[in-house]
């Protein structure tokens, strides 16, 4: 019985090795539409992204108005100072003087040389530094 059994075993292993291997074409399709797919998959994996987003923005903290009016008055004096470098380096009237300035919580050192302008920024509240080389035309 068990010769029986074996060649039985045999037997259907060789008619499923033996069966033509059937194929079929590959068809591939994209799914987002940025890349060809449907455009009503659009809505579905934004929808899918953001779900699976796990970054919560920080909040952003309440500033009191004493901070707030620093805070601008901060911005204020960087955009003059920016209008005085653009006006310096592009020849108008009214550029940097050299010297040594204190406005609000930057320090500005503003140096002359071979090269042109040198203006030496320093932010007193972080200890930032930043340095602006105008050349002479």
């Amino acid at each position: 019985m068990s010769k029986k059994l074996i060649f039985v075993c045999l037997f259907l292993a060789g008619l499923f090795f033996i069966n033509p291997a059937m194929a079929d074409q590959l068809a591939f399709k994209f799914i987002s539409p940025s890349f060809g797919g449907d455009p009503n998959n659009g809505v579905f994996l934004l929808n899918e992204a953001q779900m699976q987003n796990g970054f919560k923005s920080p909040a952003t903290p309440q500033l009191s108005p004493l901070d707030q009016f620093n805070t601008i008055l901060n911005q204020q004096i960087l955009y003059q100072l920016s209008q005085k470098l653009t006006a310096s380096a592009f020849g108008e009237s009214g550029g940097l003087q050299p010297g040594h300035y204190q406005m609000g919580n930057f320090v500005v050192d503003v140096s002359t040389g071979t090269n042109g302008l040198t203006v030496n920024i320093v932010d007193t509240s972080t200890g930032q530094t930043t340095t602006v080389q105008i050349p002479y035309y």
